[in-house]
């Protein structure tokens, strides 16, 4: 979306719409503007890191006989970001359709892939963040290295899983197969460089929802005044049929009987935790690709601030 589409619809959004349904259509429309955002940085560079920006210099310094696993890191943030970005469409849509249909459970498990998206996007940006000065020469990109061929590594093995299912006896499974104990060989060699070994590096699913949490809280600690009203625990348990994520969705009715029944403030808090993670890994991603993500998101934070002040 242009940016002055994206103003536009700032100014039709209704943010002193306090009281629901109202509330849902304008935190819909809120959310949605977070995702144009992505669309519209993005496509302001072609998708393409900046020159000398350290996803630049990934993507054409790494040495061999890896350097052609240089670009995986940061062409799969760019790619998982992507997809956070559908994700976070989804939620905007669940928000708007709220007002006809009740909204109790269906946004978690949605929330909760996003979240997990966008850890995986600060996972791989993350090495290249802490570089305050921003300078090539200054810069520690064994890490970064090291997550890019871990991430090259899952690649392969999504593709050996594939053809083990798909075409077991055929030629391109030879050719995988050979790609995938190369590639593990280089992510052993990294890891040993390090002093950790492959399997302690990646992380769990798990660990990617804890890690936008982390860096979240730390890059926004001059924001806890906002509503986070759902707490990681909530969000996981109701995700994944937990009884505390159940009980906590569940009310009942005078004759006894258990229905799980909108619940406003969560669906309040969990909006502006959204915008939490969704500010730290479009601030991350940009830093590493030198875009200039402080402008892209002006409106999508100008209109958080007003919807809850």
């Amino acid at each position: 979306m242009p940016p002055r589409v994206i103003i536009k619809a700032v100014r039709h959004l209704p943010v002193n719409a306090l009281e629901w349904p109202a509330r849902s259509g304008a935190l819909a429309e809120w959310l949605m503007i977070g995702a144009n955002s992505f669309h519209a940085l993005s496509d302001q560079h072609g998708s393409i890191p900046t020159e000398n920006s350290l996803a630049w210099a990934d993507q054409h310094t790494f040495p061999d006989p890896e350097s052609r696993l240089g670009p995986a890191g940061s062409w799969f943030a760019l790619l998982t970001m992507g997809g956070a970005v559908e994700m976070l469409k989804g939620v905007a849509e669940l928000y708007g359709s709220a007002a006809t249909s009740p909204l109790t459970r269906a946004h978690f498990p949605v929330i909760r892939s996003l979240q997990e998206h966008l850890g995986r996007v600060v996972w791989l940006c993350e090495p290249a963040f802490s570089n305050t000065s921003k300078s090539q020469e200054d810069d520690s990109w064994e890490l970064r290295h090291f997550r890019s061929i871990l991430i090259a590594r899952e690649w392969v093995d999504d593709w050996v899983r594939h053809l083990d299912l798909n075409d077991p006896f055929g030629s391109d499974i030879v050719v995988a197969r050979s790609e995938q104990v190369k590639v593990l060989a280089r992510a052993n060699s990294a890891a040993d460089r390090l002093g950790v070994t492959v399997g302690q590096a990646w992380p769990s699913y798990t660990a990617f929802a804890e890690l936008i949490e982390v860096v979240s809280d730390s890059l926004h600690a001059a924001q806890r005044d906002l509503p986070t009203k759902a707490p990681y625990k909530r969000l996981s348990e109701t995700s994944h049929g937990g009884l505390f994520g159940l009980h906590g969705d569940k009310s009942i009715t005078g004759g006894g009987v258990y229905r799980f029944e909108q619940d406003n403030a969560s669906l309040d808090g969990m909006a502006s935790r959204v915008a939490w993670w969704w500010t730290t890994a479009m601030s991350m991603l940009g830093a590493y690709y030198g875009w200039d993500t402080e402008t892209a998101l002006k409106p999508f934070i100008e209109l958080w601030q007003a919807l809850y002040e």
